[in-house]
């Protein structure tokens, strides 16, 4: 699959993006975005963007620039950081770069934005394991 396909599969076929209103936007070899719509169920108890859902939206984009190659990856490991609050966005952007691609191995770090803003909300590093070798 080359790699609007894939981003296509992963629009139609992943039930818990597709349940939390993430979409793949961008696609390549070393990035990759998913754009969030919040809702109410992306909510805290306190009203703001749910810690969750800001860990997701970086575990998707990663997934999904992990996938670039065509192999199955597992997240294996991760870092984040929360550090600014979003209460008042109504869309996030979480784009993905490339640290490391192994033939097992691959790290990629995430941020996560708002759509309208180029502060920061949130960062991490993901790790992720090849189970197709």
């Amino acid at each position: 699959m080359n790699h609007e396909e894939q981003m296509a599969f992963a629009n139609e076929k992943n039930l818990f993006m597709i349940h939390n209103n993430i979409k793949g936007i961008f696609l390549s070899d070393e990035r990759a975005k998913v754009r969030g719509e919040i809702n109410s169920a992306s909510l805290n108890a306190m009203g703001g963007i749910h810690g969750g859902f800001l860990y997701l939206m970086g575990d998707c984009a990663a997934g999904l620039l992990a996938r670039s190659t065509g192999h199955t990856f597992v997240t294996l490991n991760s870092t984040f950081r929360y550090l600014r609050d979003g209460r008042d966005a109504k869309v996030l952007i979480a784009e993905s770069s490339l640290v490391k691609r192994g033939k097992t191995v691959t790290v990629i770090r995430t941020v996560v934005k708002t759509e309208t803003s180029d502060k920061t909300l949130a960062e991490g590093e993901f790790t992720f394991f090849c189970v197709d070798k």
